[in-house]
């Protein structure tokens, strides 16, 4: 009994320190150096891996990426260090503060978060709120916001216009340090979701995504051509091998709206793009690890404790 005692005291420290998540890390890490050996891995297992250690506490100390960009505002004060153009915020925090917003439009969406839900135009008038096609009392939005997107503080942007289209087209664009912009995902969310892949060159191609729904308008060659061009100059700002960054064609130019460096999983995208953008980060990695180049996002990566990957 006695003996039982200690084994299970030892297991319980060996969990609760450092030692354990350091082996894991140190495991997955050999994993994926003798993957790359052979092979490259594919580009949804970079992901995996990167979700892996994102999670252990052998990282707490140095903050992941995506834990600190989890957060909007992190994001906006990231982008406005390396003076990238972005929309106007009018209003930051806790959703009732709704009530002190002046009556116009504007584009509402939760402070923190990975996904697109509770994303929308509003337009305020007066203490009614209209979103989603529905006018609601103020209080009454509040209340149905809150439990629709799970938030408690929101971000209010000025609300866009795009450039060609009534409705704004999110061009998602995913970089590789060392590489060009590998390609450009544009999503058309009003009235359902829509998506179609462009080369650089606004060449559309196929890798696998949004097949059965395609874009109901189709994003001019020039458009994703300045969308890619900007991404490129962006990304070699951002001390990262993989970023994803979104951006919108305004009529004042493009805008960039979210920096996301481990995206969702990778299952819709085709085995040879992904096999083909797994090799990509492979060596975007390594050439992380082999130098130490400053950018203009080093500084702030310094200042809030981010690790380089």
């Amino acid at each position: 009994m006695q003996l039982r005692t200690i084994k299970k005291h030892l297991f319980n420290r060996f969990n609760s320190s450092k030692i354990h998540s350091s082996w894991v890390y140190w495991t997955l890490g050999r994993k994926i150096e003798k993957a790359t050996e052979l092979q490259s891995p594919a580009f949804k297992e970079h992901i995996r891996f990167e979700n892996a250690r994102k999670r252990l506490k052998s990282v707490s100390v140095k903050t992941h990426p995506q834990n600190h960009f989890r957060s909007k505002t992190n994001q906006r004060r990231f982008l406005e260090s390396i003076k990238a153009p972005l929309p106007a915020m009018h209003y930051h925090g806790p959703i009732e503060g709704l009530v002190d917003l002046e009556d116009g439009r504007y584009f509402l969406k939760p402070e923190s978060g990975s996904s697109a839900k509770g994303t929308c135009s509003i337009k305020k008038l007066g203490d009614t709120i209209k979103a989603f096609g529905i006018r609601r009392k103020l209080s009454e939005f509040i209340a149905w916001y809150t439990r629709f997107s799970s938030a408690n503080d929101v971000i209010a942007e000025e609300l866009l216009q795009d450039r060609y289209f009534k409705d704004i087209i999110d061009y998602k664009v995913y970089c590789f340090r060392g590489f060009s912009t590998d390609h450009v995902l544009c999503i058309q969310r009003t009235p359902e979701k829509h998506g179609a892949t462009f080369l650089p060159t606004g060449k559309p191609i196929d890798i696998g995504r949004y097949k059965t729904m395609p874009l109901a308008v189709r994003p001019p060659i020039e458009a994703i051509k300045e969308v890619a061009e900007r991404a490129d100059e962006i990304a070699r700002m951002i001390p990262l091998s993989f970023v994803r960054l979104d951006f919108y064609v305004t009529t004042r130019g493009v805008v960039v709206g979210e920096v996301t460096p481990v995206p969702g999983n990778a299952s819709d995208i085709s085995l040879a793009h992904n096999k083909e953008m797994g090799r990509k980060w492979s060596i975007a990695r390594k050439r992380m690890q082999e130098t130490r180049t400053k950018c203009p996002g080093e500084d702030y990566f310094s200042r809030n404790n981010i690790l380089r990957y």
